[in-house]
């Protein structure tokens, strides 16, 4: 509420603490979650079983051990990378459509969109 007094409100703030707060927005997946559990399993059962003690699929387990051997040999712990840049070899996924006309070449269509061919 003290954030809003550039608005105009003034709260009594002295009544407010400031805290941290962090949000995740997005459901967490099975494959980094077990990741490093799964590895450590590998050595003593067989996938069938830790997929039965992880609760996932024999493929879920198989892949989560995948990635906690590849954060073993990269020492890493968190298996999530911040990215400030592209990687050099983009994915897929990732790549731009260079089929389409730059929006400054489109003529008149509706709402600014490309006219119907």
């Amino acid at each position: 509420m003290c954030a809003l007094r550039d608005n105009g409100y003034q709260p009594d703030c002295k009544l407010l603490e400031p805290i941290d707060l962090v949000v995740d927005l997005f459901p967490t997946l099975p494959v980094p979650t077990y990741a490093v559990k799964a590895f450590e399993l590998m050595r003593s059962m067989t996938l069938a079983r830790i997929a039965k003690e992880l609760g996932e699929s024999k493929r879920n387990a198989h892949r989560a051990a995948q990635l906690g051997k590849r954060m073993h040999e990269l020492k890493v712990t968190d298996p999530f990378v911040r990215l400030t840049e592209p990687p050099e070899k983009l994915p897929a996924r990732w790549r731009f459509n260079r089929t389409a006309p730059p929006k400054d070449t489109w003529s008149d269509g509706k709402n600014g969109q490309p006219p119907v061919t």
